[in-house]
């Protein structure tokens, strides 16, 4: 079923994270919600991670892209989650015949940004969602009544991504980065994130000097030492601990590069920091 031939559309998505869909934007609304995968999701210019759980809605126009990370699956190696889409003017037909979803409809559309369901309204839409699978067409159009009227009387929501124009650069510097955030801890050599960004290693060594003016490695251990600092101040992690963590498997290495970077050793920067 698609758009093109019923009103809405629902897809329950259960594959291997690789092949989930890039970077995009649609001119319909999504409402997402996450069974089963972990990783970073980028929405406009925020990237934020993704939790066990949770249901976003995505306006039209606003570009998105759910990165999960391949060692957080299910028994068979996958990523699970639902997805309804439905377009603007079918909450507006709705209205026309329905008057009593005028008001929902018009909250729906004045969401102008993609937000997180929290609350009683994400418990709701997790068993309306999730009653969905398996239903026929027919079957789930009193089911997405209640969805709509569970999104236009929602209070507890958080903004987690707005619309935004950015350039190819920028859209690919942004899917680099939370490739690089997603896998950190092992080793990224220059042909998987060359092949990765869909350029040659030449022309990926060009782009990110002229992009953020330094070689790819610079950039992932400045990521990795900026992690490392993060996990310093805020857990209690072994030193050796969080080296792996980050992708250093020599910690003599990692040490004398952090205190290259913050000019004082991992331990010196925890006591720093009143830990």
């Amino acid at each position: 079923m698609n758009i093109g031939q019923s009103n809405f559309r629902l897809d329950y998505v259960c594959l291997p994270p690789e092949r989930k869909i890039g970077m995009h934007r649609q001119d319909t609304w999504e409402l997402v919600l996450n069974i089963h995968g972990a990783g970073m999701r980028t929405i406009g210019a925020t990237t934020l991670p993704i939790g066990p759980g949770e249901v976003i809605l995505v306006p039209p126009g606003i570009q998105h892209f759910w990165d999960f990370d391949a060692s957080d699956t299910d028994a068979d190696g996958n990523i699970r989650h639902i997805a309804l889409m439905f377009g603007s003017d079918v909450l507006r037909q709705l209205a026309c015949v329905f008057p009593e979803m005028s008001e929902v409809a018009e909250c729906i559309l004045a969401t102008a940004e993609a937000v997180e369901v929290q609350g009683a309204e994400k418990e709701a839409l997790t068993h309306l969602l999730m009653d969905m699978r398996g239903r026929s067409a027919l079957a789930r159009l009193p089911l997405i009544i209640e969805v709509l009227t569970v999104l236009g009387r929602a209070k507890s929501t958080l903004t987690v991504g707005a619309y935004t124009t950015l350039s190819r650069e920028e859209v690919l510097m942004e899917r680099l980065r939370t490739y690089c955030v997603c896998n950190m801890a092992r080793n990224l050599s220059l042909d998987e994130v060359a092949a990765y960004t869909g350029m040659s290693k030449s022309a990926f060594c060009s782009f990110m000097r002229r992009t953020v003016g330094m070689s790819f490695t610079e950039y992932v251990n400045g990521m990795r030492l900026a992690k490392a600092a993060l996990l310093l101040s805020d857990g209690n992690e072994r030193i050796s601990d969080v080296a792996y963590l980050v992708g250093y498997t020599d910690v003599p290495y990692f040490n004398r590069r952090f205190k290259a970077r913050y000019g004082v050793t991992p331990t010196e920067f925890r006591h720093r920091k009143g830990r």
